[in-house]
């Protein structure tokens, strides 16, 4: 297996989360780290830079990891919430989310958003999206 490029450039607050929630996960479920890596056929070390968030786990590992600690990929991405770079001191800054209005607004927002990711970023938001449709889908099916 090709060692996967460090997380660094990519956003490491993210993958730092989800290798957190991973492990959490994996912890209360009472399995090592040893058995998911061999259960996914990967070298336990890759797997433990997965869960420190030193790596990023390609989309097909984080969907079977999903499935083997009995969650939804979308669910290592629940809670994230990342502070807008901005000039103004920290005091001044209100907890304000981001809104957008529009279906054009959002659109607009999320293709300039995909546009300032590099190719893996971009393939890894692609497989969020695709998780999102599916858990949409399933739940609209019930």
């Amino acid at each position: 297996m090709k060692p996967r490029a460090p997380v660094e450039h990519v956003g490491c607050t993210l993958w730092r989360h989800v290798g957190e929630r991973i492990r959490r996960r994996r912890v209360r479920l009472g399995f090592s780290n040893t058995r998911l890596a061999d259960e996914l056929g990967i070298e336990p070390s890759a797997y433990d830079a997965y869960e420190a968030g030193r790596e990023q786990a390609p989309a097909r590992t984080l969907s079977q990891i999903a499935e083997l600690l009995g969650v939804s990929v979308l669910w290592f991405f629940q809670d994230i919430t990342f502070a807008e770079k901005t000039t103004e001191p920290a005091a001044s800054r209100s907890g304000v989310v981001y809104r957008v209005a529009t279906l054009d607004d959002r659109m607009r927002y999320l293709v300039n958003s995909f546009r300032k990711l590099d190719l893996e970023g971009q393939q890894y938001l692609i497989a969020i999206a695709r998780a999102l449709t599916q858990t949409s889908r399933k739940c609209t099916r019930d």
